[in-house]
Parts: C-alpha cells; sequence; structure tokens
C-alpha cells in the first residue's frame, strides 16, 4: 500500500505477500488530501474493506463541534423529527384507509352472495312452477 500526501512524493507504507487478510492502522495528525493505493499483485482479493475515522472514533480531539455549530444539527433534527411526525400521521391514515376498504370489500363480497343466493332461490321457485305448470296441462290432456 502506498500513500501521498497532497503533492508529496509517494512513500510505500505497507507491504505484505501471501496473506488472505491484511490489518494496517495508519494515523495522521496532519490535515489534507490523502491517497491510497492499493495493488493486489497475485489476484487473491475479491473486495478491500476500508475504514476511515475521524474526530472522536479516531481519537481526534481537535475536531470535536461547539455550541455554535450544535445550532445548525439541532435545526436539521427538529425538521427530521417534523417530517417523521408527518410521515406517522400519513401512514396512520392510510392504515385507516385500508381497512375500510377491507371491510368495504368483505360487506361488497357479502352483498354478491347474497344476491346469488337470492338468484338462485327465484330460478328454482320458476323451475318448480314451471313443473308444477307443465304437470297439470300434461295432466289436463290426458283427462280429456
Amino acid at each position: 500500500m502506498t500513500l501521498q500526501y497532497e503533492n508529496e512524493q509517494i512513500e510505500r507504507i505497507y507491504e505484505s505477500e501471501g496473506k488472505i487478510q491484511l490489518i494496517y492502522d495508519y494515523t495522521t495528525m496532519q490535515g489534507g488530501k490523502y491517497q491510497f493505493c492499493f495493488v493486489d499483485k497475485l489476484g487473491l482479493y475479491n473486495e478491500i474493506y476500508f475504514e476511515y475515522l475521524i474526530g472522536i472514533e479516531a481519537n481526534d480531539m481537535h475536531e470535536i463541534a461547539q455550541k455554535s455549530d450544535l445550532a445548525l444539527i439541532q435545526e436539521t433534527l427538529n425538521n427530521i423529527q417534523a417530517k417523521l411526525q408527518f410521515m406517522k400521521q400519513q401512514l396512520i391514515i392510510f392504515s385507516q384507509v385500508k381497512l375500510e376498504n377491507i371491510f368495504n370489500l368483505e360487506s361488497l363480497y357479502y352483498y354478491i352472495v347474497k344476491s346469488d343466493f337470492i338468484g338462485f332461490g327465484i330460478i328454482f321457485i320458476l323451475i318448480i312452477m314451471e313443473v308444477y305448470i307443465l304437470k297439470r296441462k300434461i295432466l289436463r290432456k290426458k283427462i280429456q
């Protein structure tokens, strides 16, 4: 692995061959642009995990936010909270509408089934009446 700080000379900071996993820590006390170059000459690695830590995570205490910086963060958090509250209300309304639609579909299904049974009942009664009328006509013709 090589490192170049802004326009300075390239410096080799770590080299290893034949290892499956490489772990290396590099800490700088100087701010600026850094370029890291990873070269896998043997083609052993499918992916590289690069972790970049600054501030408290990297134990860098001179970049800690001051009170003046926190006002903007607080405003942003308040905006996010308001948006989340709005989204929560919209989700509740959506859920209620969805439940109402489900109940409407169930009642519609009930009415369709009910009307089908009524229609079958009417057809059944008409068939019985038709059979009864035909029987009477046939019996009258036999009697005559």
